[in-house]
C-alpha cells in the first residue's frame, strides 16, 4: 500500500482487516452485515482469500452445495448493502478449456457468483489473459477469451517479479 500510495496518506475510508469470523458456525457473515451496516459508505470488500474466510467442510457433506452456500451467503451480505464482495480464490494448477475449470473447488463456487474473473498466467509472468464471465457481461464480446486481452497502460517497476537465482549457482564467499 505505501508503493501505491507514494508517499500520501491513507486514505480515512480504507480499511484494512487481517483477522475475521469464518463463515458458518463463526459467522462471519452475520459480522460482515453488521460491520457494513455500520459504514454504510462502504462500496468494496476484498477477501483474500474465500479459503481463510470459509468454514470447514462436513465430513459427509456435498461438496457443490457447501461451496454454493458459502459464496451465497456473501453474495447476499453484497447484495443487501448494494456493494461488492471481491472473492480471491485460486486456480487449479492443470490447464482447461474453459477457464471457470480453472477455479479450484467445484462449480458451487462459479455457480454462486453474478461475475467471475479468471487472470490466466505462467507463474512469476508478468502478462497474462483476462476472462470475465457473468450476468452483466457481453457474452457476444467475451465469447473467446483469448481475445479478451489487457495491458498494464503504465507499468511499474516496483510490482515486476525479481529474476530467478539459478539453482546451480557456484556458492561464493
Amino acid at each position: 500500500i505505501k508503493i501505491m500510495l507514494r508517499g500520501e496518506s491513507v486514505p480515512s475510508a480504507l480499511y484494512l482487516v487481517t483477522e475475521w469470523p469464518k463463515l458458518g458456525e463463526q459467522a462471519g457473515d452475520a459480522a460482515l452485515d453488521v460491520w457494513l451496516t455500520a459504514h454504510p459508505e462502504t462500496r468494496l470488500v476484498v477477501i483474500d482469500t474465500l479459503a481463510k474466510m470459509r468454514g470447514a467442510r462436513g465430513k459427509n457433506g456435498n461438496i457443490y452445495d457447501e461451496d454454493y452456500e458459502a459464496i451465497v451467503k456473501l453474495k447476499t451480505v453484497a447484495d443487501n448493502h448494494q456493494g461488492c464482495v471481491l472473492i480471491i480464490h485460486h486456480v487449479r494448477k492443470g490447464a482447461c478449456d474453459d477457464p471457470l475449470e480453472m477455479v479450484s473447488g467445484s462449480f458451487g463456487i462459479t455457480g454462486g457468483l453474478d461475475t467471475v474473473l479468471v487472470l490466466l498466467r505462467e507463474r512469476c509472468d508478468i502478462d497474462g489473459s483476462l476472462f470475465v464471465v457473468g450476468r452483466d457481461v457481453d457474452d457476444d464480446n467475451n465469447n473467446d477469451y483469448r481475445r479478451q486481452d489487457w495491458e498494464a497502460r503504465h507499468p511499474r517497476p516496483e510490482y515486476a517479479p525479481k529474476p530467478k537465482e539459478p539453482s546451480n549457482a557456484p556458492i561464493t564467499d
